[in-house]
């Protein structure tokens, strides 16, 4: 079967994949983050799987440190709690962050029209 064949056979696969990929790839240090919140949905980073194998979860509860930043999670996975450090979490698109996206701040307008 040839490549263009297995991959329009396979489109949320695909997606799924490219996906994940794109949001895994995290600049630390360099920017802030949201802070994961209960409720939040989470795919669950596994070396061990392939990206679109990744499982989703719920944020349950939040650790913060003492500077506030939180860095470990409760999630709930299949039935079970977990407790996960957020760098292996990506956080899935919320409402808000479609939101976002779709209605540009007054300074990212002001950028585009320069």
């Amino acid at each position: 079967m040839e490549l263009s064949q297995q991959a329009q056979g396979r489109p949320v696969e695909n997606w799924t994949s490219s996906y994940l990929s794109s949001v895994a790839h995290r600049t630390k240090w360099l920017r802030p983050s949201r802070q994961l919140k209960p409720g939040d949905l989470v795919f669950v980073r596994d070396e061990a799987l392939k990206v679109q194998d990744w499982p989703i979860a719920r944020v349950t509860d939040v650790h913060p440190g003492d500077d506030g930043i939180t860095r470990v999670v409760d999630i709930t996975c299949r039935g079970r709690t977990y407790r996960r450090p957020v760098v292996k979490l990506i956080p899935a698109l919320t409402d808000e962050d479609l939101e976002k996206s779709s209605h540009p701040t007054d300074a990212e307008r002001t950028q585009q029209e320069e």
